[in-house]
């Protein structure tokens, strides 16, 4: 897969099962993509972390550091994080990737500082990004709570409606 190479498009419509989902921005020949409506838990702050500009990886995926006995028995050995951006990823720049749509001390400076706007929405919470606020009464992104929802918005106002899988 480190061979795939990386692709910048102007706008290209994505269709999924027949239904257009919108348009990719980049991405790498031959990975699928997902909605970013469909992101939740893990998944979700993973996008977050990437739309934030933060390197995202699984530790596993790091060059081994001899100061480690055994990695792969490591407990963080598989898990999922990132790496700040401008640092090399490696055993000891990894970082937990911080719980972005269920804890609000985490989630909520980023709604602050993008000023998403969040309402109920036909049972759902709504949320609506500040680059589209007065284009539609209808929200960017919909989810089961106000974190969810917001969190998706973040990320579709970085990356469009899909993101790499």
């Amino acid at each position: 897969m480190a061979d795939r190479k990386r692709v910048a498009v102007g706008s290209i419509k994505v269709t999924v099962d027949g239904e257009e989902i919108g348009i990719v921005r980049s991405f790498s020949v031959g990975d699928p993509v997902k909605r970013v409506a469909e992101l939740d838990g893990a998944e979700l702050d993973a996008a977050v972390a990437r739309a934030l500009g933060h390197q995202v990886v699984r530790r596993c995926d790091l060059p081994y550091q001899p100061y480690i006995a055994d990695p792969a028995n490591h407990p963080t050995y598989g898990v999922l994080g990132m790496v700040d951006p401008g640092k090399t990823p490696a055993w000891d720049t990894w970082l937990y990737i911080p719980d972005y749509s269920s804890d609000w001390s985490d989630g909520g400076p980023i709604i602050e500082r993008e000023r998403i706007g969040l309402n109920m929405h036909h049972g759902e919470w709504g949320a609506w990004a500040t680059y589209s606020a007065y284009e539609s009464n209808d929200p960017d992104q919909v989810g089961p709570t106000p974190l969810i929802a917001a969190m998706r918005a973040f990320v579709a106002s970085k990356f469009g409606e899909t993101v790499p899988a």
